[in-house]
C-alpha cells in the first residue's frame, strides 16, 4: 500500500478513539480475536503455517532491520503501533503473512484495537485463499464499531463485507 490508503492508515492509528486500550475480559475469551487461517502464502511462495507460528507481544520488534526497537523499552502503546506501522510496511511490500504476523502480535496486546482488526481484513483480502478470513474480520470489525458508535469503521467494514460477499457468490 502506498499513498493515499497508506496514509490513512496511519492517521487512524494515531486517532485517541483508536489508541491503545487494556481490554478488560470477564470470561477470558479474547473479543476480536482472529483464528489463524491454516496457510497463509508469503508473497515469497512459501507457505506460513498458523499452527507453528508463535505470538509472543511481549518479544523484541527486531528483525534485523536498522530501523529496530530492540533495547529499547517501549510501553504497550508504543509497541502497539511499532507492530502496526511493520504490518503496514510488509503490506506494502507483498509480504502479507510478515504482515498479518504483526497484526496479531498488536491484537495480542489489545484486541479490541479497530485499526489493527481493520487493517488485517484488508490484508485477509490481499490473497483469494484468505476472503474467508477476511468476511470474519470485518464481521468482527461492525461489531465492536456498532457497539462503539464508530460510524466511519462501521461503514467501510460494512462496504467491504458487501462487496467480499460478492465476489465469493
Amino acid at each position: 500500500m502506498t499513498g493515499v490508503e497508506a496514509d490513512m492508515l496511519k492517521a487512524q492509528m494515531v486517532q485517541p478513539a483508536n489508541r491503545f486500550q487494556q481490554a478488560s475480559l470477564s470470561d477470558g475469551e479474547r473479543p476480536g480475536a482472529t483464528p489463524a487461517p491454516a496457510e497463509f502464502p508469503k508473497a515469497t511462495g512459501s507457505t506460513f503455517r498458523a499452527e507453528n507460528a508463535s505470538v509472543d507481544a511481549t518479544s523484541s520488534v527486531n528483525d534485523g532491520n536498522p530501523n529496530n526497537t530492540e533495547g529499547l523499552d517501549l510501553d504497550p502503546r508504543e509497541k502497539l503501533e511499532e507492530f502496526c506501522r511493520r504490518a503496514v510496511e510488509f503490506m506494502r511490500e507483498g509480504a502479507f503473512a510478515s504482515s498479518v504476523e504483526e497484526y496479531r502480535k498488536a491484537l495480542a496486546l489489545d484486541p479490541l484495537y479497530l485499526p489493527a482488526m481493520n487493517n488485517l481484513a484488508i490484508v485477509y483480502e490481499k490473497q483469494p485463499s484468505t476472503i474467508p478470513m477476511a468476511i470474519e474480520q470485518w464481521e468482527k470489525v461492525v461489531d465492536l464499531s456498532r457497539q462503539r458508535g464508530d460510524q466511519k469503521h462501521l461503514d467501510r467494514a460494512e462496504r467491504h463485507l458487501v462487496s467480499l460477499k460478492k465476489m465469493s457468490g
